[in-house]
């Protein structure tokens, strides 16, 4: 993956992949339903369509609140604008837009999700 980045980044760009968070923790073992907002099913149950609609509008709102925190920032303008602010501003848009595009897409196929005939 670094290196498809380090291929793709412009002159200037310094950004890299994200660190692990809690690196000494295998992804693979923090359950899907780990925090205590989300709409999943209690622990040993089925992560199911409508677990996975809730979180997806709990994430919607969280990037909501980002995006409306960001647009209150003070971004400067000419030599002293702070470009990186306007990126994570297009970054949140950019997956605000995404999120909104793949609820729309699972709740039109809600009815084949669930039975297991859902279309590419």
């Amino acid at each position: 993956m670094k290196a498809i980045l380090s291929q793709t980044k412009r002159p200037g760009q310094d950004c890299s992949p994200a660190e692990p968070r809690f690196p000494e923790i295998p992804a693979k073992d923090i359950p899907m339903n780990a925090h205590e907002d989300s709409t999943a099913a209690a622990e040993g149950q089925t992560y199911t369509v409508d677990d996975i609609i809730g979180d997806g509008y709990l994430l919607n709102h969280l990037l909501d609140v980002t995006a409306s925190i960001l647009s209150d920032m003070e971004y400067g303008s000419g030599p002293t604008r702070n470009v990186q602010l306007d990126r994570v501003n297009a970054l949140v848009t950019i997956a605000s837009d995404s999120l909104t595009r793949l609820l729309a897409s699972v709740e039109a196929n809600y009815g084949m999700l669930i039975n297991g005939r859902a279309h590419a």
